[in-house]
């Protein structure tokens, strides 16, 4: 049996002894209900482990910041379930607990109604969870991205890191609007090395993530220069100017389009 996976730092919603945060370390067990442990300010254990299902962390308790290192799990066999009369062994510690603190318990209570929750924990606690995964999809794809720009300097490994990124340009899973800044990111670092076709394909996806955005407009309107494709450039670059007609450096590119349009007809000459 695999060993309870550690989570993090929770701390329940209900504000005990005098509005005092309750802080606890959190086990998830692979039989899928969890195990928590008070602990202290100091982020040191000050509680016995105990057991808590699904619906109970999920209703009482809200994520918090990690502690570093992380903490080691409770080697306790006989982790009572939250709410159970602890085992004849326990009995004279529990019965010397401070008042709060067996009101706190009772709050773990598997009884305690789940309706009794407000909603907007609920989704403050998915909202955590989707930032979480977001933020461990950004980690990812740019430690990938790093080592396929190393491969794009060797000559052999070339083609195979341009399908590589082309790949990663289309990737969807795990993908939230959020992640535009990442693939701007990647954009800017292509076009800088002379890779303006791959660049153009992580623009047209921030654009996709970002519609709204005058910014991913602009970057996507001058990998379109580079590949001399100013009609397209020059349409990307007005719906920018419509967003903020201010910014001078769009008013710059756009006469730069200009130019270039009016010599086109002359260099085919």
């Amino acid at each position: 049996m695999q060993s309870p996976q550690y989570i993090g730092v929770y701390s329940l919603r209900n504000k005990l002894q005098g509005g005092s945060k309750a802080l606890y370390f959190v086990w998830q067990t692979e039989a899928g209900d969890y195990i928590v442990q008070r602990i202290d300010s100091a982020r040191k254990p000050v509680g016995v482990p105990e057991r808590v299902a699904h619906d109970v962390l999920l209703h009482n308790f809200v994520p918090e910041a990690p502690p570093t290192p992380q903490p080691v799990m409770p080697q306790d066999d006989a982790i009572p379930s939250s709410g159970v009369q602890p085992p004849q062994a326990q009995q004279g510690t529990a019965a010397r607990r401070q008042p709060a603190e067996q009101e706190q318990q009772l709050i773990f209570a598997p009884s305690q109604p789940a309706a009794a929750a407000p909603d907007d924990g609920d989704e403050e606690f998915r909202r955590l969870e989707l930032a979480r995964k977001a933020k461990q999809v950004e980690t990812s794809m740019r430690e990938t991205f790093r080592k396929t720009l190393l491969r794009l300097k060797r000559p052999k490994e070339r083609h195979a890191a341009l399908t590589a990124l082309e790949q990663m340009a289309e990737s969807k899973e795990g993908i939230v609007p959020e992640h535009s800044h990442m693939f701007r990111d990647f954009g800017v670092q292509l076009r800088k090395q002379s890779q303006p076709d791959t660049a153009l394909r992580f623009s047209r996806r921030v654009v996709k993530l970002a519609p709204g955005d005058d910014h991913a407009l602009f970057n996507m309107a001058r990998v379109l220069c580079d590949l001399r494709k100013f009609e397209e450039a020059e349409q990307l670059l007005a719906q920018a100017m419509q967003i903020d007609a201010s910014e001078p450096v769009y008013r710059r590119l756009r006469d730069y389009i200009m130019r270039e349009k009016r010599r086109a007809p002359r260099s085919r000459r």
